[in-house]
């Protein structure tokens, strides 16, 4: 009885004795825990990176083989992939920019099936899917505001709407610059200015303007009229060629859009105004007219992103 008692109980401690000393297999499924950018979200930039991050290290091989997209620009042969140090965070990269919407939104969608695997072999909780659209893109053609511009002469002779815009100067030598101004009410409120465009048409030339120098532009604010005491109005920002002018002209565009979303509450009329004029007005004596010639009917052509 005593010796069947002994061997039962070496039997029992030498188990307890295996189990202890044995480690416990990872049987826990792995899950997303997070994606970059959130599920749903809107006005995505072009240039985006998928981001997810899982509870715990992945084996690399199944979760890349089981990403998957249907959406032009995020299929798996359109992307590449990159891990951190630990195997958690999965960076997905398009080869190239996304396109994005215009009228409508454009929506992207990307998933992992269930072959992913974390490094024991446990197979994701489930399959994942995120969806997410970029941002709109369209192109704005702004006319100029009747009654808001014209040119104007340093002797104070002011031309209200006239058929030519007229940069240089007058038979008495006055210098004369041109002003023009745009609506901004279309314009969509939310809306990133990414190209501007001035569409100014020339009308050829009366006399040697070139001899007086170049047509520079500057952003300015006179209001709902021009009247002669804008001639000197301080400018908002530096000159700069017209030629040369795109740019600028979006910086500009967007200064005016923030300063005007605080306007527009307090009922203002949104406007994007400029001067024309000679930069460095160079000497003439001559008492001839010598004028750069521009069709009235400008256009500012705007390109916005937005959501």
């Amino acid at each position: 009885m005593k010796r069947t008692l002994t061997v039962a109980l070496a039997t029992l401690l030498a188990s307890c004795g295996t189990n202890a000393s044995t480690p416990l297999s990872d049987q826990e499924p792995p899950a997303v825990l997070s994606a970059s950018p959130d599920q749903g979200a809107r006005g995505i930039g072009a240039d985006v990176r998928l981001v997810l991050q899982f509870s715990e290290p992945m084996n690399k091989a199944t979760t890349e083989q089981a990403y998957y997209s249907d959406s032009p620009g995020l299929q798996a042969d359109q992307v590449s992939f990159s891990w951190d140090p630990a195997g958690r965070l999965l960076t997905i990269t398009p080869r190239n920019d996304l396109a994005y919407g215009t009228a409508t939104p454009r929506t992207y969608r990307y998933g992992l099936r269930e072959g992913a695997r974390d490094l024991a072999g446990n197979a994701i909780k489930a399959s994942f899917v995120a969806e997410f659209s970029t941002l709109r893109r369209q192109t704005y053609a702004l006319r100029t505001l009747p009654g808001s511009g014209g040119n104007l002469s340093a002797s104070g002779e002011l031309q209200v709407d006239p058929e030519r815009l007229e940069v240089g100067d007058t038979a008495g030598n006055h210098e004369q610059r041109a002003f023009i101004s745009f609506d901004l009410a279309d314009l969509p409120k939310s809306g990133t200015v990414e190209w501007a465009e001035l569409d100014l048409v020339a009308q050829g030339t009366v006399g040697d303007p070139q001899l007086l120098g170049q047509v520079e532009i500057e952003p300015v604010d006179y209001g709902s009229q021009l009247d002669q005491t804008d001639f000197d109005l301080p400018a908002k920002a530096e000159a700069t060629a017209l030629a040369q002018a795109s740019q600028q002209l979006r910086s500009w565009l967007q200064d005016t859009l923030r300063r005007n979303k605080s306007e527009e509450l307090e009922g203002k009329v949104v406007r994007s105004q400029y001067r024309l004029r000679i930069g460095s007005l160079s000497s003439d004596t001559d008492q001839q007219p010598d004028l750069w010639r521009f069709d009235a009917d400008a256009r500012l052509k705007v390109t916005l992103l937005f959501p």
